[in-house]
């Protein structure tokens, strides 16, 4: 073979390597960044050429063919991906294989169909069918070519956007390690927050709450409408929208917690954001900083109460969930501070949120985080066009506090709601629920699961659960009611049955909520055994918790802030988890504001006046 027939040869290997090399890329990005290994990889490629061909001839265009095949395989990928491949993400690899394989022989079966088994071919493009001469009888076609720098073009393409960008930083550390990609500031749990609310919004749209409560809001709202509703197709009336996309997030309480301020803030602050800026056209920055500001809002509210709203009827999510969603609508409507003032004076006279669904099984939960949402956005708007709210929404003889929680605003801590604000972040406090249910239940029912494995169906003659005297009310009771769920609701919030269901199926997921699971004769004769039992020890259980860890911890040993020493005979005691350095330094910094007030200033005696000093100490 001489050099010229060697360098024609060399150049068709490149060529079939560059195309192979682009079947290969996918394959990688698929299995190294997604863990998912699919063997009908070149059945989508083959199935890619047959579409180009079919429309090719269908278009009697060379490029719009490749540009409309290239559209419909992404949806057709798409498809395929929700359908199929989302449901093997977290399986065995095995299952994968066994999946992507049984493809391949569906796809072929359908080229078989739609195509025949004869071999086709696309002419190639008048611009590209001429060759390049190299001698009087070879020549290399300019097509191969074109298709060598396609390729280039692609491979230097994803190079630049995987090694350089920072998207493609952002993927390479989250697939190799997740943790330490958080805690380099890459919020992936803020991110996995807002997309598992809009993926339980497309979970819930085919159960009978959402569909009744879209009907409701359709007829109030009349034809039209700007907003879309989550996996529905159609849009409302911005209002009307928000509380129905409010309801499909929130519809299986299967969304995000926040354990201190007991609310499922994202419910209500999502929707609203995502509703009034698709009405502004806001950036996606804008609706990122609202969503942080009204859920940093509505989760340090809810702990200042400690608890509180719960034990006197009140929902915190619809009720705390309007002041975060009031705080994020005048972030995006731009409002000035006195105005933004005005707003949260305005939501108190609108907020609302009963927990009486509780001795029914009422749908009325289900509403609380949208009407949040709803209210939220007419308070911000109103205030925007002069509406004069209340000057002292929180802390006012009939504000918030006082006017919902009665005697137990006493126990409030207002203080928590601006504690180290714009350094310590509750949004990060923010967990998505792994268990279907209200978070009261959920450590009960995973001790359930851990038992369950150990159990071997002997018989059970007392099951005793022990529970925060906090929570008694809303999971525990009354007792008969919750051994014996008479609907989904009542299956969500009940201790008894979430204990019988982790021992039975070592699990409690979405199937617990049907009635074929909470009226099986097995299941309850379990929750009938179920006793539950407030728990004293709870708070101390905490403190020596804390205790232990100071054993590993480094700590000053001297009197100071860190074990309590501020407040007289006050015994001593390891607090580090009360709000760090900066904690401190802001402690100190507003004391010395007032005067130090609190603290007893008096004249040292001269004799013992260190040289040079002022005159004064504080003690």
């Amino acid at each position: 073979m001489d050099l010229l027939n060697f360098s024609i040869q060399l150049l068709n290997s490149v060529q079939y390597g560059l195309l192979l090399f682009m079947l290969a890329a996918g394959l990688t990005l698929i299995f190294g960044i997604m863990g998912v290994v699919n063997l009908a990889h070149g059945s989508f490629y083959m199935l890619g050429a047959f579409l180009a061909w079919s429309l090719s001839s269908l278009l009697g265009s060379f490029t719009l063919a490749i540009l409309v095949g290239t559209a419909l395989s992404v949806v057709f990928g798409l498809l395929l991906e929700k359908l199929l491949f989302k449901h093997f993400y977290h399986r065995d690899h095995l299952d994968q294989v066994l999946l992507t394989f049984g493809l391949i022989y569906v796809f072929e079966e359908l080229r078989s169909m739609l195509w025949g088994d004869d071999v086709h071919g696309v002419p190639i493009p008048e611009a590209l069918s001429a060759s390049i001469a190299l001698t009087d009888t070879l020549s290399y076609p300019v097509y191969r070519l074109f298709m060598s720098g396609v390729c280039l073009v692609l491979a230097l393409g994803l190079y630049l956007l995987i090694s350089k960008t920072r998207l493609g930083m952002k993927i390479r550390a989250g697939a190799f390690n997740r943790e330490m990609t958080e805690s380099l500031g890459v919020n992936i749990k803020l991110i996995h927050s807002v997309v598992f609310a809009l993926g339980i919004g497309l979970a819930c749209t085919q159960w009978d709450f959402a569909r009744n409560t879209l009907a409701g809001l359709r007829e109030l709202a009349g034809p039209g409408g700007d907003v879309p509703v989550i996996g529905h197709g159609q849009n409302l009336p911005m209002r009307d929208a928000v509380i129905m996309n409010a309801l499909l997030v929130h519809g299986l309480d299967y969304d995000d917690t926040h354990p201190r301020g007991v609310i499922h803030a994202t419910a209500s602050v999502l929707p609203a954001c995502l509703a009034l800026a698709h009405r502004l056209d806001a950036s996606g920055a804008q609706l990122l900083v609202a969503y942080i500001l009204g859920v940093e809002t509505a989760t340090r509210l809810g702990a200042a109460a400690k608890g509180g709203f719960h034990q006197v009827g009140f929902h915190p999510t619809g009720l705390i969930g309007t002041f975060g969603c009031t705080l994020s609508a005048a972030h995006l409507l731009g409002l000035p501070a006195e105005a933004m003032h005005s707003a949260q004076g305005i939501a108190l006279s609108v907020a609302s949120g009963s927990l009486e669904f509780l001795q029914d099984g009422a749908w009325t939960k289900r509403m609380h985080p949208g009407w949040a949402g709803a209210a939220g956005i007419t308070a911000a708007t109103l205030a925007k066009n002069g509406f004069v709210g209340t000057r002292r929404p929180y802390e006012g003889r009939f504000g918030l506090y006082a006017s919902h929680l009665g005697a137990l605003a006493e126990a409030c801590d207002l203080s928590l709601v601006t504690a180290a604000l714009g350094h310590t972040w509750e949004v990060m406090n923010v967990a998505i629920k792994p268990v279907p249910a209200c978070h009261f239940t959920h450590a009960c029912a995973d001790a359930a699961a851990l038992l369950s494995q150990q159990w071997d169906g002997s018989p059970v003659r007392r099951i005793v659960a022990r529970v925060p005297a906090g929570v008694m009310k809303t999971v525990c009771e009354p007792l008969e009611n919750k051994r014996r769920p008479a609907n989904a609701y009542e299956a969500q919030f009940s201790i008894p049955y979430s204990v019988a269901t982790g021992l039975r199926h070592g699990r409690f997921g979405l199937d617990a909520l049907e009635p074929e699971a909470y009226e099986e004769p097995q299941t309850l004769a379990l929750s009938a055994l179920v006793e539950c039992e407030a728990d004293p020890d709870a708070e101390k259980a905490w403190g020596e918790h804390l205790n232990e860890r100071a054993k590993e911890t480094l700590y000053l040993t001297t009197n100071s802030y860190y074990n309590g020493a501020e407040v007289k005979g006050k015994p001593r005691v390891f607090m580090p988890y009360s709000g760090g350095v900066r904690g401190y330094r802001r402690h100190l910094r507003e004391c010395a504001e007032k005067g130090y007030a609190g603290f007893a200033l008096r004249q040292l005696p001269k004799a013992v006046a260190p040289a040079g000093a002022a005159g004064t100490a504080k003690a």
